[in-house]
């Protein structure tokens, strides 16, 4: 089927005395697993023998034998890391422009590298997309590796970048049923509609997930339900990463805090990078104290006060009393109580 296909491209091209490039021109076949091809299984195209390859870029997207994009989301997260490390010390490393002002700098230059090709690969969630995200946020904010991403999440409101990629590719999805009738695209989706295949097969799949209500048929009620199941994705992360926050065995603070921060989260510039970073830290538990949730410490007392009590981040901002002055400076009091501490 494939040669003969390949002969009629061939006998069109010589028709119209258009010259074929076989050095330039594979053939990968798409399948679940990986197979050795037999001596006598190939294809000629005007006698030249084609190269039969695992993996091709084709207008910059990478695909591979197998239709995984991890291959390509690894080498445009690798680039969007590029683009924030070439502009760190002008734009994300500048303590005199705001918070907020970075962000922005890293949507239009870090995620829209990442971005690339999300109305094809999109649907999916891919930790690939993720790790951009926790990259950035652990950089500004200079926190440890070991951060969990819940607290990452959580701490600055930002969702999981899936949203995003998926909102991506229904907008590209609602674009090709919009087309004439004539166009190829369109008329490929709606066999694929017709069939429950394809992208809809994933989308009836993320419907009965996440509890909204499908029909396929009505394609103009598809836009209410996309904003309504973007919607009940971001509220289910959230939901994931509370849950997770609240089930630490480690964190004896922060499974204690507000979550909610609402107008004083970190991106509205009230406070300066510096301010907001040390809140991040401490809100956190991950200043470099002796207690230390992850790590199996023998000697976790406090080095400044000498009362042989444990250097946890209560007794680092609430207790201790070598820090009297610091809390008089910032707080008007003495001492804080533990729940003021965790309030």
């Amino acid at each position: 089927m494939l040669q003969s296909m390949l002969n009629s491209f061939a006998e069109y091209c010589n028709a119209w005395s258009l010259t074929i490039n076989t050095s330039k021109t594979k053939i990968m076949i798409f399948q679940k697993h990986q197979r050795r091809y037999k001596r006598t299984e190939k294809w000629l195209l005007n006698g030249a023998v084609l190269e039969n390859v695992k993996e091709f870029k084709y207008l910059g997207l990478t695909f591979t034998y197998n239709m995984s994009f991890r291959k390509h989301l690894f080498e445009k997260l690798n680039q969007a890391k590029m683009a924030i490390n070439s502009t760190w010390k002008n734009v994300f490393g500048n303590a005199v422009i705001p918070l907020s002002a970075k962000y922005k700098v890293f949507e239009a230059t870090a995620k829209s590298i990442m971005y690339y090709a999300a109305q094809v690969w999109g649907l999916e969630a891919y930790d690939e997309v993720e790790k951009l995200l926790r990259y950035y946020l652990k950089r500004t904010f200079k926190l440890p590796s070991n951060t969990p991403n819940y607290m990452l999440h959580l701490e600055t409101g930002l969702p999981a970048l899936y949203v995003s990629t998926l909102h991506l590719h229904f907008d590209y999805v609602q674009k090709i049923i919009a087309m004439p009738d004539h166009r190829l695209p369109k008329i490929i989706c709606l066999k694929q509609l017709a069939r429950r295949k394809g992208c809809f097969e994933t989308w009836l799949s993320l419907a009965e997930k996440f509890g909204v209500p499908l029909n396929l048929e009505n394609s103009g009620s598809w836009q209410s339900w996309q904003q309504e199941l973007l919607r009940a994705i971001d509220l289910n992360h959230r939901e994931k990463m509370i849950t997770k926050a609240r089930e630490s065995e480690v964190r004896r603070v922060y499974v204690r805090l507000n979550y909610n921060l609402n107008e004083q989260n970190y991106f509205n510039d009230l406070y300066t990078a510096n301010e907001i970073r040390n809140l991040f830290k401490v809100r956190g538990e991950l200043l470099r104290l002796n207690y230390r949730p992850h790590f199996d410490n023998s000697e976790s007392f406090c080095p400044i006060c000498n009362l042989r009590v444990e250097e946890n981040i209560f007794h680092f901002v609430g207790e201790c009393p070598i820090l009297r002055e610091f809390r008089m400076a910032y707080f008007g009091l003495p001492f804080l109580q533990r729940d003021e501490t965790v309030g």
